[in-house]
């Protein structure tokens, strides 16, 4: 049935390589175009992963989106009345305020320092807190050191315990700042199995065989339920569905009412109102899976 789909959409020359479709209890096809290596680049499906990180401390009860910035940085030497309106939910929906995005491919890495925390919090504001999507790899960079501030581990080893060994998941990368600190909004290498795994702990409400590593009120937090809103890199779409995605059409759909996670991993793939449309027609021509687990 996925291969269907893979052919489909590369017939009409999007460059997709592999597609994985995954159930409720784990069972999955996967289909690919031709062998490569396993691990990829998510893009900005690592943007969800970094906020799941958030939920978990928050579930632990080490923070709260609502907690502002002057918690976890020494505001002294910037504009701190400004930094202490904003707190992590601004973070998490990229409305802090500041005027323009960046930290993406095209100018991270001519930054004229390697202190990025000390650059992000140097960037003049346009907006109050609330006020504006600004999409912003910043955000989520910034994210990523508050976890590291929280619970003394860089993003990524605190997620090996805390999430992707539970999920199973042992081949990964992250790129890393020149400090050291974990990017979080970008640079996640995974498997595109185990990017649907990800997508199913969220499909299972927090709960990843058997065992619950999110609760229920942070998984619907994420998942505001109105078509195009947007909330710690997911997006909710049609038919109660939600999804993460990244740049050159990596994505992960979850659809609750099907019961199954769509991943996909591409190269370079251009804005292409069929390949949407064709994913959405595949979902909704599936059988019903939600209730046979």
């Amino acid at each position: 049935m996925v291969e269907q789909l893979l052919k489909k959409l590369r017939d009409e020359g999007i460059n997709i390589f592999r597609l994985v479709l995954m159930q409720k209890d784990g069972s999955y096809e996967i289909a690919e175009a031709f062998p490569t290596a396993p691990c990829h680049n998510c893009y900005s499906v690592s943007k969800a992963v970094t906020a799941t990180a958030i939920g978990i401390l928050q579930d632990k009860g080490k923070l709260s989106v609502k907690d502002s910035m002057d918690n976890f940085f020494d505001l002294s030497g910037y504009d701190s009345e400004a930094w202490k309106k904003i707190n992590i939910e601004h973070l998490l929906n990229h409305t802090t305020g500041i005027g323009k995005g960046f930290l993406f491919e095209a100018d991270r890495y001519d930054i004229p320092t390697k202190d990025w925390v000390d650059w992000t919090l140097r960037q003049p504001f346009v907006y109050e807190p609330g006020e504006k999507y600004v999409y912003s790899n910043s955000t989520f960079y910034l994210l990523s050191v508050i976890v590291e501030k929280v619970s003394g581990k860089t993003l990524i080893e605190f997620l090996r315990g805390e999430l992707f060994s539970k999920l199973g998941i042992n081949e990964y990368a992250w790129e890393s700042c020149p400090m050291g600190h974990t990017i979080g909004a970008t640079g996640l290498y995974l498997m595109t199995k185990d990017m649907a795994e990800f997508c199913r702990l969220y499909l299972n409400e927090g709960e990843y065989n058997g065992e619950r590593i999110l609760s229920k009120d942070w998984c619907r937090y994420v998942h505001k339920g109105e078509i195009g809103s947007y909330c710690g890199g997911f997006t909710s779409s049609v038919s109660g569905r939600y999804m993460v995605a990244g740049a050159h059409s990596q994505f992960g759909i979850i659809a609750p009412d099907k019961g199954v996670v769509l991943a996909g991993h591409s190269f370079i793939v251009e804005h292409n109102e069929n390949y949407r449309q064709m994913r959405k027609e595949f979902l909704d021509s599936l059988p019903d899976y939600k209730e046979q687990n």
